[in-house]
């Protein structure tokens, strides 16, 4: 398990190294247009990876905006972009914290798409439509990845096309800057997708940032690159290249290593407001687990020569980039069994996650405690797999059966008035 309280320094994905090309009179700028854009506590959304069972975060999130709705008086549900002031995802929860930030996607999510929906559960009807046209054919036979340099378990190229859609729907360009820049006819809401290098797995996380902070510039990639970058899980996509910085470099699943965001948004946060002591934050998982498998490993067996290693994921990363995913074993199986027991081990911390964040915001020391509010799926979750489209009805029934408990039903109240009313900022 690798996550600890502190996620650790990260690496920026921008057009230059850090804020090095900045003079101090520029950063003090960004610092001091940070501060006084914000009188609240900021208010972070912090999404989980988790595939299609990204579905049940939007179940969640749209559950907590009709409150709000409800408690504001609203005519209609509102953006969440409008209610938070960062928003940083994982894999699923990336792309998710794409369109709800970056693009400020309306009320209604379809997958990838913009639509003109009369209501939130047309478009989430879309979405799992969608999510079938992504993972409706899997390459894998009897559980088994072809060799080559394509043996992954989906097409990249059909996940690229619908996220170059959304982009040419929304934003008229398809190669669209992440970096956000300032229009007055809207209100940037800082967006931060959560990535890994393919060729340094075990180094610092990679961030890719719509706004600057005082340490690091916004990317300059494409946004859809972004999101490829934070969703290429490996077996299932292949790694994506980015060019921005030259000479550029591979990227692959966020979610091996921070598959839920929220330690890294609370370090994000800081970064953006230095000079403010609390924040507030919303996490929503996609549903605990006690195992991920990529791939069904019950049954498959490694050669009797293979021995166990403790640098399996490093191995299996090192060989990513543009070449066989295959580690020099003789078929398939080895692989599968190298990658899953990974992905097993390295995907499941997202709740000792929430446990550090828990103590953090319920600090002995009244003067450090800070609003904290997490939904995550009990039970059921952990059976449904990470591509399994068919599988979206269950995921909608377990989500559903959750937010009905009388807890959920609580803190669903409690997280929607902090939303409408957060306490005033306090500054060092």
């Amino acid at each position: 398990m690798e996550m600890h309280a502190e996620a650790g320094p990260s690496a920026s994905a921008t057009g230059s190294a850090g804020t090095s090309g900045k003079t101090p009179q520029e950063l003090a700028n960004i610092l001091a247009v940070g501060e006084a854009e914000i009188s609240h506590q900021p208010r972070i959304l912090s999404l989980d990876g988790g595939g299609v069972r990204g579905l049940s975060s939007l179940v969640i999130l749209r559950e907590i905006m009709e409150e709000v709705q409800r408690q504001a008086k609203l005519k209609e549900t509102p953006r969440p972009c409008d209610y938070f002031d960062l928003i940083g995802g994982t894999s699923t929860g990336g792309l998710i914290a794409i369109m709800l930030g970056r693009l400020k996607m309306v009320r209604g999510f379809k997958f990838f798409r913009v639509l003109t929906a009369k209501s939130i559960e047309e478009c989430i009807d879309q979405y799992m439509k969608l999510s079938e046209e992504v993972f409706n054919r899997d390459h894998t036979v009897f559980g088994v990845l072809p060799t080559g340099e394509k043996g992954y378990r989906f097409d990249s190229a059909i996940l690229e096309q619908v996220i170059q859609g959304l982009m040419d729907t929304k934003l008229k360009d398809q190669n669209a800057s992440m970096a956000e820049t300032d229009d007055s006819n809207h209100k940037i809401c800082r967006t931060f997708v959560v990535a890994t290098s393919a060729a340094v797995a075990q180094g610092p996380l990679i961030l890719f940032r719509s706004y600057d902070t005082h340490e690091n510039n916004a990317s300059k990639c494409a946004i859809w690159k972004a999101a490829r970058a934070t969703s290429a899980a490996p077996s299932f996509f292949d790694p994506v290249f980015i060019n921005v910085p030259a000479p550029g470099a591979w990227y692959v699943d966020g979610g091996l290593r921070y598959n839920n965001p929220a330690q890294v948004a609370l370090d994000e946060a800081r970064q953006c407001w230095p000079r403010i002591k609390r924040f507030s934050v919303l996490s929503i998982g996609t549903g605990q687990q006690t195992n991920v498998e990529f791939v069904n490993i019950k049954y498959i067996q490694p050669p009797k020569e293979m021995k166990a290693s403790k640098g399996l994921f490093t191995k299996v990363m090192s060989k990513v980039p543009g070449r066989n995913v295959i580690i020099n074993a003789p078929g398939a199986a080895k692989d599968m069994l190298h990658i899953g027991k990974a992905c097993v081990e390295l995907s499941t911390s997202s709740e000792p996650t929430h446990e550090a964040i828990v103590t953090l915001a319920n600090s002995k020391d009244p003067h450090y405690r800070f609003p904290y509010y997490r939904f995550n799926v009990e039970n059921g979750m952990d059976s449904i797999g990470l591509e399994e489209w068919k599988a979206n009805v269950r995921i909608g029934e377990l989500t559903e059966q959750y937010m009905r408990k009388r807890e959920r039903q609580m803190d669903k109240f409690a997280c929607a008035g902090n939303l409408i009313n957060p306490a005033p900022v306090e500054r060092t």
